[in-house]
């Protein structure tokens, strides 16, 4: 069904708009953390990625789901658009997660594509310094 209107006056009113499904998207679909060091540290965090949606009602809520890998990680913001990850207490080596935003509008239930998550701990020698 199209756009509905209807002549007040010499004007004319929309008194239907036709629903549009939205749309989502994701941006950068890698984010990546990563942490130095002879210690492993307390946490890593990654960089943000931003969900984003068009169409449908513009009154959309966020949501970062996890999907596959790591378990370890979690959304900073988890109900923002724009959301970092965080793994407490990293193994050494790399720990990769891959999560999705859901985006509704009070009608419709879409998803981003998904983002890989992944955060980097390189543990260097350690150990004393001779003098």
């Amino acid at each position: 069904m199209e756009n509905i209107y209807r002549r007040s006056g010499n004007t004319w009113i929309t008194v239907y708009t036709r629903y549009t499904a939205p749309t989502a998207s994701v941006n950068p679909t890698t984010v990546l953390g990563s942490y130095f060091g002879s210690m492993p540290p307390p946490n890593i965090t990654t960089l943000p990625a931003t969900a984003s949606a068009s169409g449908g009602t513009g009154n959309f809520t966020y949501e970062w789901q996890y999907v596959s890998g790591s378990t370890l990680f979690f959304a900073t913001a988890p109900y923002n658009a724009t959301s970092a990850f965080q793994i407490n207490t990293p193994p050494p080596g790399t720990t990769t997660a891959v999560y999705r935003c859901r985006i509704n509008d009070g009608v419709t239930t879409v998803y981003t594509p998904n983002v890989t998550v992944r955060a980097e701990f390189t543990q260097s020698g350690g150990g004393p310094i001779d003098p």
